[in-house]
């Protein structure tokens, strides 16, 4: 079976001299520019579970592939041993992810703390506003009153919550459900990382519930 590619017709040529390690290497640029595994193994005139065979073992470690190379490994063990090395680098960008979330919903928190320390009125209930404040987005996640929309990327945090903030609310007057409701949305655009934003509504109000809070701002 032959094909016009110059890739292709140069692999046909090299494929029998090739090792495994190479031979996947090799088929690696071919299949991402969108031949498929069944074409390909079709040209090579292989089993498309070889090719597919050949691709998973491209994620081993090079200190595997160039034992492999040396015949010092067979293609199953290296198959396994790549296997187990994607395993560690998904393990890895996982627990980098939840690290980066972690550190995102802390400046959440604080971020929530100065907003309730700069007023008066929320800061002296502060835990009730937080309390409602997750209330009134666990009811909105479960009947699908969340906003649909998102903050432009870029917004500073402050514009966020200047132009969240909702009108009809006279100075120094207290209304728990009126800050709760300024505080559910722009905690919400600011924190669009569902963890992060649930994260730092629970970090703040485990701040609050203690009297001593605002000393620690």
């Amino acid at each position: 079976m032959n094909d016009p590619s110059p890739a292709i017709a140069d692999l046909q040529a090299r494929w029998h001299s090739l090792l495994d390690p190479d031979r996947a290497l090799a088929i690696l640029p071919i299949i991402r520019s969108g031949v498929s595994r069944r074409k390909l193994a079709g040209y090579l005139n292989c089993s498309p579970s070889l090719v597919c065979r050949l691709l998973r073992c491209l994620p081993a470690d090079p200190d595997d592939l160039e034992l492999s190379r040396h015949c010092q490994i067979s293609t199953n063990e290296l198959e396994r041993r790549a296997a187990q090395a994607n395993a560690r680098r998904d393990a890895s960008h996982k627990l980098a992810m939840e690290l980066k979330q972690t550190a995102k919903a802390t400046g959440g928190t604080k971020a929530i703390l100065r907003w309730l320390a700069s007023d008066k009125c929320a800061a002296g209930n502060a835990e009730q506003i937080v309390q409602e404040t997750r209330s009134m987005l666990m009811r909105a996640e479960q009947t699908g009153g969340l906003p649909k929309h998102t903050a432009p990327i870029g917004t500073k945090l402050q514009e966020i919550i200047r132009c969240t903030r909702p009108a009809d609310r006279a100075a120094d007057e207290m209304d728990v459900g009126w800050f709760a409701n300024w505080l559910a949305l722009w905690t919400f655009f600011a924190f669009p990382d569902r963890t992060v934003l649930w994260g730092a509504l629970d970090g703040a109000l485990s701040q609050v519930s203690h009297r001593s809070w605002m000393t620690k701002l």
